[in-house]
């Protein structure tokens, strides 16, 4: 039935439900209106027809009851005093003027109309009465003896006519309220289905114009989502398939990898190659960034490192050329750092250029050395010089290599943990083997970050030069 509607855009939705619910305020301001109109109706009836005819049956009452009229004409019976009589007068004055005043009513019933008839009447009667007394007292034929028989006075219509007003006023009231509850039921039933429209307006538009898009858009989110984790997956796998496997196959030097991508992808590299029986050359860059963008440009950087790393034989040159071929061929305006290390176990020397790479730390005869940039980082400049340094390096010698993923962590104050906790770490557990310096010093960082999460991708390398029977070390 609302498939159409279903169907429309959120735009014309949203203008639909919004007329809606202008409507239902519409309807619930004339709602209001009505009722206080009708409210104002019935209590000005209540005012003008009941309110008065309580008024004027009080007085009726009043007026011929004990200090009424009444009350008067037994006294003048039974005393003859003349200032009852005139009291008399003035009660019967008053409680004719209410009878009129009565009659003066919007509405007045036939029975209202014969029972006011009947007090007045009464009220005649005593007159009568008071007056014959009168005229029998002056002229002395007034028998006291017959005053019991003279004094009586029939007042059942008087009392009878008291009870119809009073069943009038009654009967009256219980119709107005009756009416008034009537109304009230009805308006609240108006307001009550005017309000629950207006709630349903309300929730269909929060539902088709703001929840139902964003579920769509989060189904859509999650699709998508589901697509980029599969492509993130197989991203994974295809950075897994460029970085070295098998490392033991390398006999003279054992290697401790630890690479931990801040996502599925990261953006480190590395690279281990035995150029020459004995010779090894290490290479580990660190593309600005972090996820897909640095995962893509580590690529990059490795499929140029691939086409010069066994060609190009000194360190240093394979930067400068690596730095000018990125420049040239690549307009990407990105850095990296890297270091490319070179271990001669022939030889035993060590030798490395770094292109701004942070220190790294080789470690001789219990003494640490910073391996320090000695050069610019790759892609700042055309035709940048580098440099290389060499080193002694012997059985058990050992080399530390990280990216500055590894110190640029914060704690939960925003406090970074710096090489300077990396060199002293190092420098109080020279004596350990590289793989367990390393697991100290990932077990001291997450100490530091107490449940933090890292904010960028950490990779350590750690190279140890060993005895091995195929050597003459």
């Amino acid at each position: 039935m609302f498939s159409w509607f279903k169907n429309l855009p959120a735009a014309r939705k949203f203008r639909y439900l919004s007329v809606l619910n202008a409507l239902n305020l519409f309807l619930i301001g004339i709602v209001v209106f009505l009722a206080f109109r009708i409210y104002q109706n019935k209590n000005s009836y209540y005012q003008e027809e009941i309110v008065p005819r309580q008024k004027y049956l009080l007085d009726m009452k009043s007026q011929m009851g004990f200090g009424g009229l009444i009350h008067h004409y037994y006294i003048y019976m039974l005393t003859f005093d003349i200032n009852s009589v005139d009291t008399f007068g003035d009660k019967q004055e008053k409680l004719f003027n209410i009878i009129l005043d009565y009659r003066h009513l919007a509405y007045i019933t036939p029975e209202e109309d014969t029972a006011l008839a009947a007090i007045y009447n009464t009220v005649g009667i005593y007159a009568q009465k008071i007056g014959m007394a009168i005229r029998l007292k002056s002229s002395g034929m007034f028998n006291p003896a017959e005053i019991n028989d003279f004094v009586r006075i029939d007042e059942t219509p008087a009392l009878e006519g008291f009870d119809i007003i009073e069943k009038s006023y009654h009967t009256l009231e219980e119709k107005a309220s009756q009416e008034i509850a009537g109304l009230l039921a009805l308006f609240v039933f108006i307001m009550f289905a005017a309000l629950l429209l207006l709630f349903l307006s309300v929730f269909l538009i929060n539902y088709f114009v703001f929840v139902k898009p964003l579920d769509l858009a989060y189904d859509e989110l999650k699709k998508k989502d589901n697509y980029t984790n599969i492509d993130l997956q197989i991203a994974k796998k295809i950075q897994a398939n460029i970085l070295p496997k098998d490392l033991s196959k390398f006999q003279n030097c054992k290697f401790t990898i630890r690479y931990l991508p801040l996502t599925f992808i990261g953006g480190d590299v590395y690279d281990i190659i035995e150029m020459r029986r004995g010779v090894f050359r290490v290479f580990l860059a660190d593309a600005t960034g972090h996820g897909i963008q640095a995962a893509l440009l580590t690529m990059l950087i490795k499929s140029e490192y691939e086409k010069m790393k066994e060609v190009i034989s000194q360190p240093d040159e394979l930067l400068e050329i690596l730095n000018n071929e990125f420049i040239e061929h690549y307009a990407l305006n990105f850095f990296f750092s890297c270091i490319i290390i070179d271990i001669d176990m022939n030889k035993k020397i060590l030798t490395y250029a770094s292109a701004g790479h942070p220190d790294q730390y080789y470690i001789h005869n219990k003494q640490v050395t910073a391996l320090v940039p000695t050069g610019k980082m790759i892609g700042m400049k055309k035709d940048l010089t580098y440099h290389f340094k060499q080193y002694s390096f012997h059985y058990r010698d050992r080399v530390l290599l990280f990216t500055d993923g590894l110190f640029e962590e914060f704690d939960k104050y925003g406090a970074l943990w710096g090489e300077d906790q990396i060199r002293s770490l190092i420098e109080s557990n020279v004596t350990l083997p590289v793989h367990q310096i390393i697991d100290l010093i990932m077990s001291s960082l997450e100490v530091y970050l107490n449940g933090i999460q890292k904010n960028d991708d950490i990779t350590l390398i750690g190279i140890l030069l060993q005895k091995s029977a195929n050597t003459h070390v």
